[in-house]
């Protein structure tokens, strides 16, 4: 039976003031290093008997942290193993999650848009180190007291070193409502930062919508509507939603990946970008591209929204009328065009 520390103890150089938090596998205690005289958050592995990776797994997080330094990621400062337990000391971020705050609606538009910019950076810099995330959702966000989001929990990270993957082809790695379908699928091929932006897409969909883009009762219907359907476009439950925030949300949660913000870095330009009111690069979203997403938004609501599809089927005749006007009226326009240049070539000196 494992002996957890108390309130007092020492484990290694760290005096334990209190529990933060405790999960299936660790627990998370608020611990003074009295080496350097600051509080640290000291995650320890308590329990591995039904998981024989835990251990590596637990040391590989390590690793991961050790590696990055940046302000929106919260950073390790060692790691080892004390009366045969693993644990990390980690910087301890005093406050609260993104998750805690979306549940209690505390968070303006803005305010969220710009916590997720910040996100979007600390992943670009992980990404950049060769490390994959690969679960990041908002209860492993944390919000400091001076309101700096930063990364935590890398225990499912992946690095570019292959000896230390401890997953193999087909496993299912993550909390399947975030997950992107290369992820549920197994497909390796695919896996890369556009996984973890993927996650930030759906990220900001919850905090647009207030509410999940894919809905099941099971994991497998989640992961069935992960891999198959197409998102509700969040206009369309709230039509007041800036056109440009359902632009990125949409981009990010394309299921090609080739057709996704290519890196964390894209897309949290475009928030910034957003945020500044500057011009958000989100790929166009062209008529056929908007027909595709209607024939598939169509298959998994038919006979549940049939004014909402009404309403969109007008909106693509709409915007295909429009564009046979404007061509139209192109056409119409170029014997005038050629009129003018004739005439203008007419006023010019013979050479």
């Amino acid at each position: 039976m494992v002996s957890y520390p108390r309130e007092g103890a020492r484990w290694a150089h760290y005096e334990i003031r209190h529990e933060i938090a405790r999960g299936n596998m660790g627990v998370v205690y608020r611990a003074l290093d009295t080496r350097s005289g600051r509080d640290v958050a000291l995650k320890l592995l308590v329990a591995s008997g039904n998981d024989p990776d835990a251990p590596e797994r637990f040391r590989r997080e390590a690793k991961s942290l050790a590696r990055l330094e940046h302000p929106n990621v919260v950073g390790v400062q060692s790691f080892g193993v004390q009366e045969g337990l693993p644990f990390m000391a980690m910087d301890f971020v005093a406050g609260t999650t993104l998750h805690e705050l979306i549940e209690r609606g505390s968070l303006t538009l803005s305010r969220a848009v710009a916590l997720l910019a910040g996100v979007a950076r600390g992943l670009d810099h992980a990404h950049s180190r060769g490390i994959l995330h690969r679960d990041v959702k908002p209860a492993n966000i944390l919000i400091g007291p001076e309101g700096r989001p930063r990364l935590t929990d890398f225990g499912l990270a992946k690095l570019s070193d292959a000896s230390l993957s401890l997953t193999q082809e087909g496993d299912i790695i993550g909390t399947p409502v975030f997950m992107s379908p290369e992820q549920i699928l197994g497909d390796v091929r695919l896996m890369g930062p556009g996984l973890d932006v993927w996650a930030m897409g759906v990220i900001l969909y919850v905090l647009l919508t207030k509410g999940l883009p894919f809905k099941g009762r099971t994991v497998e219907e989640v992961s069935e509507a992960v891999v198959q359907f197409e998102p509700t476009p969040p206009r369309l439950l709230n039509p007041s939603l800036p056109a440009d925030l359902e632009r990125i949300c949409l981009c990010a949660l394309q299921k090609d990946t080739t057709q996704r913000y290519r890196s964390a870095g894209e897309l949290g330009r475009d928030l910034e970008a957003y945020l500044r009111g500057g011009q958000v690069l989100a790929g166009t979203v062209t008529l056929g591209v908007r027909a595709r997403r209607a024939a598939r938004f169509m298959r998994l609501h038919a006979g549940g929204v049939a004014a909402l599809l009404a309403g969109l089927v007008l909106v693509l005749a709409g915007a295909g009328l429009k564009s046979y006007l404007d061509a139209r009226e192109a056409g119409e326009h170029e014997p005038r065009r050629g009129q003018a240049r004739r005439a203008l070539r007419a006023t010019r000196a013979p050479e």
